[in-house]
């Protein structure tokens, strides 16, 4: 039976446990992550025998009187995990249209739906070659701008610099992103890398010149996937190719390991021909979304009381 949990009758040990037992790659499901990401998630669970036999983690903000399930922050998919078949996803489904007045909702990749989703991509590099192989599948203008950074001889090292990876992360990146970013989510971003590099699951990386970081890069080590998490990278860093060249000596050093980089995404096409130029693969993965007619209704009333002024 489906049971609707809020995040205080949620069982962190049974919910890990049923990641664990479905090598789960997905840190975005991990009850850490989530618990730092968004620490009022709620879920969906099947149990049998006192153990979670299914889980979907779920999020739930309240607008115009309705529960409405935004897009997750910082994670780029959620999904069903665990044991489930056709009857249970469209359970599910069912359940999200009825119990939300809005969804906005990224499922894993290899879950098979039947319901109208937009397909959106992720880009992953498989490290179990040697590095002789792997830079040989470089696209030829990624090795001659690799050349290029070469040349200017930054040095790359891992850090704790927390702070300042914020501060440049600030800079440089949150005035490009649609709505900006939140002082609570560049919190939420510094408890995240504090987590990880406490807990030796992440790390941040950055290239220097002459004291300065030119780029820097959060990485985040789960089961078997390396995820370019965050990076933010200066002027003289573009430059300089600062950003390729800690790609690149990322994956010199773990290549012939059983690792995947995993480059995340992008709907900016500049941004997924860069991780193509690294010989990236492309990794599908699917975005549901719902309105309600109420909803739909609401926002248009309000769309036309802002016209007119009101």
């Amino acid at each position: 039976m489906l049971k609707h949990l809020k995040h205080t009758q949620i069982d962190k040990k049974k919910w890990d446990a049923c990641l664990l037992q479905h090598s789960c790659e997905d840190v975005y499901v991990c009850s850490w992550f989530l618990n730092i990401t968004h620490h009022a998630w709620e879920a969906l669970v099947i149990e049998k025998e006192n153990q979670y036999e299914m889980i979907m983690p779920l999020l739930s903000i309240k607008r115009y009187g309705l529960d409405l399930h935004p897009s997750p922050i910082l994670a780029q998919r959620l999904g069903i995990y665990g044991h489930y078949n056709k009857e249970i996803i469209d359970e599910v489904f069912s359940y999200l249209n009825k119990h939300f007045a809005s969804v906005e909702y990224p499922f894993k990749k290899d879950l098979q739906l039947s319901f109208p989703v937009t397909e959106a991509s992720n880009y992953i590099l498989p490290l179990n070659k040697d590095y002789s192989i792997l830079a040989d599948g470089y696209r030829k203008d990624r090795k001659q701008r690799l050349k290029q950074g070469l040349k200017h001889n930054p040095e790359i090292t891992q850090n704790t610099d927390i702070e300042g990876f914020i501060v440049a992360y600030r800079k440089e990146i949150a005035p490009k992103i649609l709505g900006g970013v939140s002082e609570e989510t560049f919190l939420t971003i510094k408890r995240l890398i504090e987590q990880c590099i406490k807990n030796k699951n992440g790390f941040l990386i950055a290239a220097n010149k002459d004291g300065v970081a030119l780029s820097q890069t959060f990485l985040i080590k789960h089961n078997k996937r390396l995820i370019c998490f965050l990076s933010a990278t200066n002027n003289d860093g573009k430059r300089m190719q600062a950003k390729s060249l800690i790609m690149d000596h990322v994956i010199r050093t773990y290549a012939n390991t059983e690792l995947t980089l995993d480059f995340k995404g992008s709907h900016i096409n500049s941004i997924a021909d860069y991780f193509k130029s690294f010989g990236a693969e492309e990794e599908k993965y699917s975005i549901y979304r719902h309105e309600s007619a109420l909803f739909k209704c609401l926002l248009a009333v309000r769309k036309f009381t802002k016209r007119i002024g009101l």
